[in-house]
C-alpha cells in the first residue's frame, strides 16, 4: 500500500520514499504492547505447565545433608547420655536385690506347693467320682459292692454274694482310676453305707497336710 501524505497533514510526519514511517514515540508504544503480550504468554504457557514449575521450586530449595539430619534426629540430651553411660549406683542395686528377695520369699513356696495342691484336689474329684457310680450301682442292683467285690463291680460285672441282677452292661466307670501318687483308691462297705478313699502323700494311714488321708465321708 502507497501512501501519498501531503504536506503539512500531520504534525512531525516525514516522508520516507513511497511510504509513511511513524514517529518514534509511536514505535516506542508499539514495543512496549508487543513485551507485554510475550509476557503474558509466556506466563499462561508456565501456568499450563505444573511439572515444570514444581521443578523449578524443587531446585530452588536447598540440598540437606540426609545425614547430618539422621544425627540430629537420634542425638540425645548431654544429661541423659551421661547418666546412661555412668550406670546404677550402689544404692539402686542394693533396692532391687532386696525387692527381688521379698517377691522370692512370697511366690516360690506358692509355686513348689502348687503341685501337691492339685494332686489333692485330683483325689478329693476321684473320690467323688467313684462315690456317684457307687449309688449309681445301688440303684440298679439294690445294694453296694461287697467288700470282696470291691471296686472293680464298677468296671466289670461282678460275682459272688450280693448278686448284682441289673447290673449295667456299659458299666458304671470307664476304667478305675488310680490315685495321684499310683496307688489304688480303697473302699469299705459297712453294710447300707461305705467309704471311698487314699492314704495320700505318705502312702500310709493318718498324716496331716498333703500326707492326710482323703477320704469321701470327710468330703
Amino acid at each position: 500500500m502507497i501512501d501519498r501524505v501531503a504536506e503539512g497533514s500531520g504534525v512531525g510526519a516525514r516522508r520516507t520514499g513511497t511510504r509513511l514511517s511513524l514517529p518514534d514515540p509511536y514505535m516506542d508504544v508499539s514495543a512496549r504492547n508487543r513485551r507485554r503480550t510475550s509476557l503474558i504468554g509466556s506466563e499462561r504457557a508456565e501456568a499450563r505447565d505444573p511439572e515444570r514449575n514444581a521443578r523449578q521450586a524443587r531446585e530452588q530449595v536447598p540440598e540437606q545433608d540426609p545425614e547430618r539430619v539422621q544425627q540430629a534426629l537420634f542425638q540425645q540430651p548431654t544429661g541423659v547420655r551421661g547418666r546412661a553411660e555412668a550406670g546404677f549406683t550402689l544404692i539402686e542395686i542394693m533396692v532391687v536385690v532386696v525387692i527381688l528377695g521379698i517377691l522370692g520369699a512370697l511366690i516360690v513356696p506358692n509355686v513348689i506347693s502348687r503341685p501337691d495342691d492339685a494332686r489333692v484336689q485330683r483325689a478329693s474329684a476321684d473320690v467323688r467320682a467313684i462315690a456317684n457310680a457307687l449309688e449309681l450301682y445301688r440303684m440298679d442292683n439294690g445294694n453296694y459292692p461287697s467288700n470282696d467285690q470291691g471296686l472293680d463291680a464298677l468296671v466289670s460285672e461282678p460275682s459272688g454274694y450280693p448278686e448284682a441282677r441289673r447290673w449295667n452292661p456299659e458299666g458304671y466307670l470307664g476304667k478305675m482310676p488310680m490315685d495321684p501318687w499310683d496307688e489304688p483308691y480303697l473302699y469299705y462297705n459297712e453294710g447300707r453305707s461305705y467309704d471311698v478313699y487314699t492314704f495320700g502323700a505318705d502312702r500310709k494311714e493318718g498324716g496331716e497336710s498333703y500326707d492326710a488321708d482323703i477320704r469321701y465321708s470327710d468330703l
